[in-house]
């Protein structure tokens, strides 16, 4: 999959040029009516009494008093004579000043609110940024309130600086105000910047991933610290801007020795899936330099030789082993047959390659990890995106988060009679005189009968889905045909007469069930626990319990990546390989007494799928011309749950 990359732009203000714009009312004037923001005051909240001024009116004086905003910009900043921002408030007569404050007082105190004391600064404060964001508001349709409070928040944080230092970089530091800006309103800020005073057009590399839904679970996507993330990595020893030292060698020598542990406040991370996985190798680590500026900020000299630049690195491409075409096709039919069909509410599908691809044939390249429905990871980035999956009622069952591949436990059915079969061939048991047994392993050319009810004592369960004995009445069925015809009552022999529980549950360990998947994606193997293990009961059961156990119900739960690992495994002749999508691990291998045993496992699954009779025969699907080994099943379950 490549994730390429998109230039969204975005708007920016910093504190420094446009803490002139945090008004001493707090409030905004739009549509007539007067909503006021601030801590003591619920944002968006109108007031009751009619607007005390106009747009119209703070634009009219602004122009009047001061010229045009670009002019004004110029001689404060490119002339340096910032003494009339601070005579600027003085031009306007003082009744006129203070005429939007004193009715938005007198509104808020017959609504009950107090009015919280307005410091000198913002009494400075006059027109340029207000104008700007209500021409945003109209421009974009954002409510004026949700702007204003993204600059009162930015305030705060200066205000909330630990000393001068840092308040000032803080009040330096631009800040995004509107993400994913609409090209129409970059051209007219960009080309007209005398009515959009202090905002500035921001140019940022995006993901953009190709195949959306269809990849997610593999690509995941980014997203914004949130806070109680940055507090977690500070503790294990990232440095977020500002969490610095002040001491310039310290952090100069902490920089050299591990860069890739530095990271901008308002970068991105990675949130599961290969974002999450390879976060430090997708997005390389920041370079350095260190000037000396003097009281004008501007750069006065470099730093002396002892704190040499360090160059930036940018980060690797990671290539994985999925099929981008047959993972979309994968994903429209799983859709297809979920939402347009009703055959479920949700589904996935997984496929490996067993070691002809890789350059040294190394089994367990993923050509396929795919889950119906799956998160868009483009609209990730959306305020109210996750907010939809939770409500919209369909998904809201299915679970678009749920990685259902590797989490999902499911009863496997009669898959799970592979296991059955290699235990009785491995480790099979007879019962003689009552309780004692004797070792007497299982011989595939052994034939068993199947009858139409197994247990005429229970007539009403464990019976035979066949009612002539799968083409022959009260006949015997060897290993293979049992497989080929998913035979129940063969499996319930051999689960209550041919093996017992702890040995069954010892064969499936060794094909990997009842252990975690430890793929290479998503968490860290290393840090990977029992939340893919499944469920596998290693006790003692009795001999009716085992026949439950014989056709893969009650006592087992897989993921469909551990049956992925079983069946390869199977295919492979004892090499269970570890599913990878792009650092590959050499399989494990399966400790057989018997090598014949898995060869007739094979035997009966390729009679499944080219044998008439076999449960995955199909001719009306025209694939006689392929070779091909199967098992199918089909598990009863829950209908009050969802699996």
């Amino acid at each position: 999959i490549a994730l390429g990359e998109l230039h969204p732009r975005e708007l920016t203000f910093s504190q420094l040029e446009n803490n002139l714009g945090l008004c001493a009312a707090k409030a905004a004037v739009a549509d007539g009516k007067v909503s006021v923001s601030c801590r003591r005051f619920e944002p968006g909240k109108s007031i009751v009494k009619d607007a005390m001024c106009t747009c119209g009116l703070l634009e009219d004086m602004f122009h009047k008093r001061c010229g045009s905003a670009r002019d004004f910009e110029f001689r404060t900043r490119q002339k340096g004579r910032k003494s009339e921002v601070w005579t600027l408030p003085f031009l306007v007569s003082r009744k006129q000043r203070l005429a939007v404050p004193r009715g938005l007082r007198a509104s808020m105190r017959d609504a009950g609110h107090e009015f919280q004391k307005v410091d000198e600064t913002d009494e400075q404060s006059l027109f340029a940024m207000e104008l700007t964001l209500l021409r945003l508001h109209r421009q974009t349709g954002i409510p004026y309130e949700r702007l204003r409070q993204v600059l009162f928040e930015a305030k705060f944080d200066v205000q909330a600086g630990k000393d001068i230092y840092e308040r000032g970089r803080l009040r330096e530091e631009k800040r995004p105000l509107i993400r994913d800006v609409p090209l129409a309103l970059v051209t007219e800020v960009l080309y007209y910047p005398e009515n959009y005073p202090g905002i500035h057009v921001r140019t940022r590399h995006r993901r953009h991933y190709p195949l959306g839904e269809a990849a997610s679970l593999v690509t995941g996507y980014l997203i914004r610290i949130p806070e109680k993330r940055r507090e977690q990595l500070r503790q294990a020893g990232w440095r977020l801007d500002g969490s610095h030292q002040q001491n310039i060698q310290e952090f100069y020598e902490r920089f050299v020795d591990d860069p890739t542990r530095f990271m901008a406040a308002d970068a991105e991370i990675g949130e599961f899936g290969i974002e999450a996985s390879y976060d430090g190798a997708l997005r390389g680590s920041y370079g350095l330099r260190i000037d000396v500026r003097d009281a004008h900020n501007r750069i006065s000299r470099q730093s002396d030789s002892s704190f040499e630049p360090r160059p930036t690195i940018t980060g690797r491409s990671i290539q994985t082993t999925l099929d981008g075409m047959l993972q979309e096709r994968i994903y429209r039919e799983l859709e297809a047959q979920c939402r347009s069909m009703g055959n479920g509410v949700a589904a996935s599908v997984v496929v490996m390659d067993l070691g002809e691809r890789h350059p040294k044939g190394i089994p367990g390249s993923m050509l396929a990890l795919c889950a119906y429905p799956g998160i868009d990871p483009n609209r990730a980035r959306e305020p109210g995106y996750f907010k939809f999956l939770e409500e919209d009622p369909y998904l809201a069952k299915a679970r678009p988060q749920f990685k259902r591949p590797y989490q999902a436990v499911i009863s496997p059915g009669s898959i799970f009679k592979l296991i059955v079969a290699l235990a009785a061939l491995e480790d099979g048991i007879e019962y003689v005189q009552g309780d004692r047994v004797q070792s007497r392993p299982l011989r595939s050319d052994e034939e068993l009968p199947c009858r139409k009810v197994f247990d005429e004592k229970n007539p009403h369960f464990f019976r035979c889905t066949s009612s002539n004995a799968h083409g022959d009445p009260d006949g015997m069925l060897d290993l293979s045909q049992a497989l080929k015809h998913s035979c129940n009552t063969y499996f319930y022999y051999l689960g209550r007469d041919r093996v017992r529980a702890r040995e069954l549950a010892h064969w499936a360990a060794q094909l990997g069930l009842g252990r975690p998947v430890k793929i290479d994606v998503d968490l860290p193997v290393a840090k990977q626990t029992q939340v893919t293990a499944g469920i596998l009961d290693r006790g003692d059961l009795s001999r009716r319990e085992m026949m439950s156990y014989a056709i893969g119900h009650v006592h087992v739960g897989v993921s469909p990546m551990q049956v992925l690992r079983m069946v390869a495994g199977i295919a492979l002749d004892g090499r269970v390989p570890w599913p990878f999508l792009v650092e590959a691990r050499e399989p494990e291998v399966v400790a057989l007494r018997h090598p014949e045993s898995l060869a007739a496992i094979r035997q009966g699954m390729r009679r499944v799928f080219e044998e008439p009779g076999g449960t995955a025969h199909k001719p009306e699907y025209s694939l006689d011309a392929f070779s091909a080994a199967a098992k199918t099943g089909t598990a009863q379950i829950d209908r009050a749950g969802l699996i």
